[in-house]
């Protein structure tokens, strides 16, 4: 495409590693792409930005922040394999989000390509909505007694069927040229794809066999101008062909669009004149102009009830062109896009890179967990702001949301959807502008999430690892932006002068729009510096962090303090699978990270609580240093429960549940985290200091800012480890119940001692009201207090499921499905089987040949390491298999579990 828009001045090659788009080091010795890539470029007086994106699983998120700034994808698919696992994983992100589509049919040229299988293989996979995750028996249960399945909101899905709109063209040695009809297989490795038949209007497009880059084309009409007949010298075996399948395209047509509808049915005396033999099957088919066709074929497209596909060979440069065409005539341009939906509220509350909620930006108020799924197009989904949040549930009280204005001179709202890091620019938010536009540059943008300005130092055009500086950017640029240190993925970004003073009217404020989902870790490694590396390693770690938001550290420098922790504690970096943790570790090396030690990946374990907990109250008390630390900590403990899709996370509590917002009225301050678990701190309203009058003055006693935040901080250090494992903690909720100080003790900030009842003698321990209370006692009591509230509260070990696709021949099917459901080693659960191809058919026996299976599993994380040797071994080399996060249950091992991570 770059070679044929003028781009490049020369091909590159995947086998060489001189591909523009895959320029990391990594992606040119491996001959895959890992991250996504952006490159713009010009096609029939139209900018196209074209988004590369990864085909393997492990960089799901790679995908799914490119989809969220798409206005169309084009799916490239394998003309004799057709409809791969990942690539329905990846249509249903599309599904998602709305996205129109064009399929590109490649390696046309292969032996056993069928046009025909691809669009059945579209039918039978993606042309119809996903069937509702099966329950299944065994694998572990739900904490709720609830069963491993329910049913997921397909709402992004809408009819459609694929629409052949070229028929390969084939060259024999004789040099003759045919078209092979949609149905046929490929069968001859004597002859050459030539070219194509264009069925919208009417024409063949063949290559020049002596240009090897593919730029000469010759186009010959077999349509008549106007739509009056086809053209009297025109090859009647190609008509033969062609005509029949432009037939089904304009019937297809038809029932989506009432004017070509009648066109067609008043052409039903049409055909090829004076040739009867070579009459199409069904008439009206060359009545009907080529301009006609591609308008109710863009508007079908755009409606997402069609999708067009085509054909070519790459390796060949045969086809790039018309698909290029195909983009420029049917895909939406940015102000065509699908909807894009935001909800406005007040600065500093937006949604992040996980909800806002990973770093930070939320402390000390009142905000609204996470939203697990992305919305679709419309109709607007009446969800709360935010993203994804790694598989938190939701409970907050639904916000309207509102369409972002899709025109230059709207309110500025763009998203940052990536951050990397250049070598000479430094580091580099990527955004795509939806509304508005960035004047210039060093104007001032407003971050949503943090609520800071901060203008950037350069607008830059990408073009692959290539710059372009740019005087300013309008609407449907996907552009990157110098010099915003604050800015992460999944922030929203406004005009300072247009998003800030957040004071009256709120709803003038452009919209916030949700962050980027990623998926929550489910494989870790632990990395150890050698020769006490630990103050290089923590920049290098935290760059990392910032680039790829899907992998998570904890442990040793993972907090970016660098240089603290004398003894080697191991990091223990998490992320979605082997391949991803070793990309992630040898990037490391690349950002100046000291030489490491990794461990053999193994499974992200979590844990969670089966049983709630009341007002369970624990005494810290210890001489640290001479020192004593006492505190006693009252808190309450609702368990984990598990929503419909594995998402999970405990009921908090009502919004206004007779507290404020904990910023400065002594109420209820509710943090969520990325995991499901959130802090409530709560002043006790009848204790015996007398309540929200104990300070005798009338007005209600207010919680001080610094130990409010202290409170949540160490309440949700102490959720890093589990009793059971030192796992993480999922979906805990906690109240902290803080008991106002005695009226003696000073109210808000008097000097007294007061102890939790009041008293104030030598033996007393202070309660976290008590204004007394020095801030490491107060610390160490509440990570105490959580430590002993859920050992009591029936701790579990949780263990992160995935759901699989297993593409293999049918005849081995039998041993990976035994491999798969053993008890032991897999505990797999089968939730539905496909057989594809086993009704005989095709040229020799082909499809009956190709027979395949496809086999859907529910399987633990654990059960799938080392899955995909043994795959390759049961079916010859010749399986594959793609799975993507499924949720969590608790583990059905956990015995074993439990022994062999603790060692005894």
């Amino acid at each position: 495409m770059l070679y044929y828009a003028g781009a490049l001045r020369a091909m590159g090659d995947v086998d060489a590693g001189s591909t523009a788009m895959d320029f990391l080091p990594a992606e040119r010795e491996r001959g895959i792409t890992i991250a996504s890539a952006a490159t713009s470029f010009p096609w029939r007086s139209t900018r196209l930005t074209l988004i590369d994106t990864p085909g393997h699983v492990d960089f799901t998120v790679e995908v799914e922040r490119s989809l969220r700034v798409m206005d169309g994808a084009v799916a490239v698919l394998d003309a004799v394999a057709g409809v791969q696992p990942q690539t329905a994983t990846v249509w249903r992100q599309a599904d998602a989000h709305g996205l129109p589509r064009v399929v590109y049919a490649n390696k046309m040229d292969r032996p056993g390509a069928c046009l025909g299988g691809v669009t059945a293989s579209l039918r039978r996979r993606l042309a119809r909505p996903p069937a509702p995750r099966g329950e299944g028996v065994g694998g572990g249960g739900r904490l709720d007694g609830g069963s491993g399945g329910g049913g997921k909101n397909f709402a992004g899905w809408v009819p459609w069927v694929p629409l052949p709109v070229q028929l390969p063209l084939f060259r024999t040695p004789a040099n003759t040229v045919y078209a092979l009809p949609v149905e046929e297989v490929r069968v001859s490795e004597d002859d050459t794809l030539a070219g194509v038949v264009d069925l919208v209007w009417g024409r063949t497009l063949i290559w020049d066999p002596a240009d090897a880059t593919g730029s000469s084309v010759t186009a010959t009409p077999l349509l008549a101008a106007g739509g009056s007949g086809w053209v009297a010298g025109a090859d009647r075996e190609l008509l033969a062909a062609a005509a029949p399948a432009r037939d089904a395209l304009l019937a297809a047509l038809a029932d989506m669009d009432d004017r070509l509808c009648e066109a067609y049915l008043a052409d039903a005396d049409g055909g090829v004149d004076g040739a009867a033999a070579v009459r199409p099957p069904a008439l009206g088919a060359a009545g009907i102009d080529g301009r006609t066709v591609a308008g109710v074929l863009r508007a079908a497209v755009l409606a997402r009830s069609a999708v067009p596909v085509l054909v070519g060979s790459s390796l060949r440069n045969v086809g790039v062109q018309p698909l290029l065409d195909a983009v420029v005539d049917y895909l939406p341009s940015p102000l065509e896009r699908p909807p894009v939906w935001g909800v406005v509220e007040s600065i500093g509350r937006g949604g992040g890179a996980d909800g806002g909620s990973r770093r930070g930006g939320r402390q000390g108020r009142a905000a609204k967990p996470a939203k697990r799924r992305q919305p679709p197009a419309p109709p607007p989904p009446a969800v709360p702001v935010g993203s994804a949040g790694r598989g938190a549930i939701d409970a907050s009280t639904p916000s309207p949301r509102v369409p972002v204005a899709l025109t230059g001179a709207a309110p500025l709202v763009a998203l940052a959807f990536k951050v990397t890091h250049h070598p000479h620019r430094g580091r580099l938010v990527h955004v795509r502008i939806f509304g508005g536009a960035i004047p210039r540059r060093g104007a001032a943008l407003l971050n949503s999430r943090t609520g800071a300005a901060e203008a950037p130092t350069a607008l830059l055009r990408v073009r692959a690892d290539v710059l372009d500086e740019l005087p300013a950017a309008g609407v449907g640029e996907v552009l990157a932006l110098s010099g915003l240190r604050g800015t992460a993925t999944g922030d929203t970004l406004t005009l300072a002068h247009e998003g800030g003073g957040g004071g009256g009217g709120s709803a003038t404020l452009p919209p916030v729009l949700d962050g980027v989902r990623t998926p929550p870790p489910v494989y870790s490694v632990a990395l150890t510096p050698d020769g006490g590396g630990e103050a290089a390693l923590a920049p290098a770690l935290a760059t990392l962090l910032a680039e790829d938001p899907s992998l998570s550290a904890r442990g040793g420098s993972a907090d970016g303090s660098g240089g603290g922790n004398d003894d080697g504690e191991a990091v223990v970096l998490a992320g979605q699978g082997e391949l991803h943790l070793e990309i992630a570790v040898a990037r490391l090396a690349a950002l100046g990270a000291p030489r490491l030690r990794v461990s053999p990946p193994r499974v992200a374990w979590r844990e969670g609580v089966t049983a709630g907990v009341e007002r369970q109250t624990t005494v810290y008390d210890r001489a640290i240093g001479g020192t004593r630390l006492a505190a006693a900590v009252t808190l309450s403990v609702a368990p984990l429960r598990f929503g419909p899709d594995g998402e999970v996370g405990s009921p908090p509590p009502a919004a206004g549940d007779g507290a404020g917002d904990g910023a400065g009225d002594g109420g209820t301050a509710l943090i969520p985290d990325d995991r499901g678990n959130w802090v409530d701190v709560r002043v006790d309203g009848g204790g015996g200091s007398g309540g929200r009058g104990g300070n005798g003055g009338g007005m209600a006693w207010q919680l001080p800012a610094d130990r409010r935040e202290a409170i949540v901080a160490a309440a949700a250090g102490a959720l890093e480890r589990g009793p059971l494992l030192g796992a993480p903690l999922l979906g805990v909720g906690l109240t902290v119940h803080v008991a106002p100080p005695a009226p003696s003790s000073g109210g808000n900030g008097g000097g007294g001692r007061g102890g939790r009842g009041g008293g104030s003698g030598r033996g007393s321990v202070p309660g976290l009201g008590d204004p007394g209370l020095p801030l490491p006692a107060l610390r160490s009591g509440v990570v105490a207090a959580v430590a002993a509230a859920t050992a009591a509260a029936a701790p579990r070990v949780v263990e992160p499921f995935m759901e699989v696709v297993v593409d293999v021949p049918a005849g081995c099917l039998g041993d990976v499905v035994a491999a798969l459901t053993d008890p032991v080693r897999r505990r797999g659960v089968v939730l539905g089987l496909d057989v594809e191809g086993d009704g005989g058919g095709g040229a020799d026996g082909h499809a009956a040949s190709m027979s395949r299976a496809l086999l859907t599993a529910r399987v633990p994380v654990e059960g799938l390491l080392g899955w995909a040797t043994r795959l390759r071994s049961l079916s010859g080399g010749e399986g594959g298999f793609v799975a993507h996060f499924g949720g969590y249950e608790v583990c059905s091992a956990e015995e074993r579990v439990v022994r062999e991570e603790r060692g005894y």
